[in-house]
């Protein structure tokens, strides 16, 4: 190991020691470091410290104490790496590293959800959509179900035309796609736009849309890619051809696009209703309120009590779930239990109301619940007892 890496490594591991240490230098202090290497260098900065306290005549038991939690929380956090995710820690906690012990778990494994959902026909009649193989699956009143090269699950919503068998086309007629706790879908509409729904979400639209406004309805939460449609005739004020505006009504606001990647999150449990801008433009608004915000790329719209405030946010937060993560940004617990429970279909009940706990990091939501639980666990902040398919928090 050359000396510049090492001295490297030692300036890591000190600004780590004081709090200082970036996300971006803590992930690069546990990406170089092996397990061997951390307690070397540890305990060589550990003996360093406990030295200068000698000759000062100080009180070494506490210093070494201390280090020893440090060293302690170093390797709890290279765990957590080995498993496939990672947690920010507080470094006032003092009994990192103190209990390493698993979840309490009785009863089976608690796997994550998967691609399920039920399509609502306007004639009420109900299509089961679970995994299947690659290829096209069904055809039913505008529906086909297919599953893509790249192993997706596709659900392609097709206008009817006139005389072909379902409904006409001039029928004003509303068919539902929804998943439940424990679920997920990806709807291609007839547009060509892409609609990702989460788990406990639900997005209602027209078998044909209109020709001047594109309009449906979701509850929970989902991302949106829309393509940019163009009216056949008449064009806007600057002389250009005009397109087609798409509107998603969710709760009390409405959201308009006309071509954009975001993302929705309206849950009715949640007393924020927020919109993510990815790409593009969109204007949110209260419903039956004529004012409006615009956003930009990197801004979130939060609604609440029929108001609308705007922040720039990390918008890899507000997709994660689209890509296969949970990611917790100084986020409370109670909010990050609620989007463990819609994913993995648990009940969480808490032996008394936890105080304003915020946890910071990152896990794939393709772990079994006990996995993401115990990166929680080690934040040294709260524990978790699993009995069956309830989550009881503990303090």
């Amino acid at each position: 190991m050359s000396e510049s890496e090492e001295q490297h490594k030692k300036r890591l591991i000190k600004r780590y020691k004081s709090g200082q240490a970036s996300e971006e230098e803590l992930r690069s202090l546990f990406t170089l470091l092996s397990l061997d290497e951390l307690d070397c260098l540890m305990e060589e900065d550990m003996d360093e410290e406990i030295r200068l306290q000698r000759k000062g005549n100080g009180d070494t038991g506490g210093k070494r104490k201390m280090l020893r939690l440090q060293i302690a929380a170093a390797a709890s956090i290279l765990l957590v790496l080995s498993l496939g995710f990672y947690f920010f820690f507080d470094r006032n906690i003092e009994h990192y590293g103190q209990d390493k012990k698993a979840v309490q778990h009785t009863g089976r494994k608690i796997l994550p959800g998967g691609n399920k959902a039920t399509l609502t026909l306007a004639n009420g009649r109900e299509i089961s959509l679970d995994d299947a193989l690659e290829g096209d699956l069904a055809y039913d009143n505008g529906i086909k179900i297919r599953k893509s090269r790249e192993g997706q699950i596709v659900c392609e919503v097709q206008e009817v035309k006139e005389g072909q068998q379902g409904l006409p086309k001039t029928a004003n007629v509303y068919n539902t796609i929804s998943t439940p706790r424990g679920g997920q879908w990806q709807v291609i509409l007839p547009d060509g736009s892409k609609v990702w729904l989460n788990a406990a979400s639900s997005l209602t639209y027209p078998t044909v849309f209109d020709e001047n406004e594109r309009r449906i309805e979701m509850t929970g939460e989902a991302y949106f890619e829309i393509a940019k449609r163009y009216k056949t005739t008449g064009a806007n004020t600057q002389g250009n051809q005009a397109r087609v505006p798409f509107i998603v009504k969710a709760g009390g606001q409405l959201v308009e696009v006309l071509g954009t990647h975001f993302n929705i999150n309206a849950y009715p449990e949640e007393k924020v209703i927020k919109t993510t801008l990815l790409e593009g433009t969109v204007a949110v608004k209260a419903a039956g309120n004529r004012g409006r915000v615009v956003l930009r790329p990197g801004e979130e719209a939060s609604f609440e009590n029929n108001e609308i405030n705007v922040a720039e946010v990390n918008t890899s937060q507000a997709v994660a779930w689209k890509n296969g993560d949970f990611i917790f940004e100084d986020q409370d617990l109670q909010t990050t239990m609620r989007q463990i429970a819609r994913w993995y279909n648990v009940e969480v009940v808490y032996e008394r109301l936890p105080d304003n706990i915020m946890i910071g990091g990152y896990v794939s939501r393709s772990n079994d619940v006990s996995v993401v639980l115990q990166a929680i666990e080690l934040t040294g902040k709260v524990k978790f007892r699993i009995e069956g398919r309830k989550i009881t928090v503990t303090r």
